[in-house]
């Protein structure tokens, strides 16, 4: 399974609460060279690397392989802006 980037982020803790809900915390890296491009005063995680980065936790967290089938509509509440020894806390939960 190749992840999002090399560097981008590394998973800190990875908790199964049952057998549809996950928890993970992540640590970005706000120094990538990917936020040069997005946005280099004002880094953000790109929407499409946000669901990536959900997708490889749960592949991760799993030990399966999934994929988007469709995405009908995608509202970002928040954007997410990598901090320097800040985690990303994730939780996900299969319907």
């Amino acid at each position: 399974m190749a992840e999002l980037l090399s560097g981008f982020y590394h998973i800190t803790q990875s908790e199964n609460i049952n057998e549809t809900d996950w928890k993970v915390r992540v640590m970005l890296n706000p120094q990538h060279s990917l936020y040069a491009g997005h946005f280099p005063q004002q880094p953000v995680v790109p929407g499409v690397c946000t669901l990536q980065l959900v997708r490889e936790c749960l592949n991760r967290g799993t030990g399966r392989r999934f994929r988007y089938a469709a995405i009908r509509e995608c509202k970002f509440l928040e954007m997410v802006v990598p901090q320097a020894d800040e985690l990303l806390e994730i939780d996900i939960r299969l319907a």
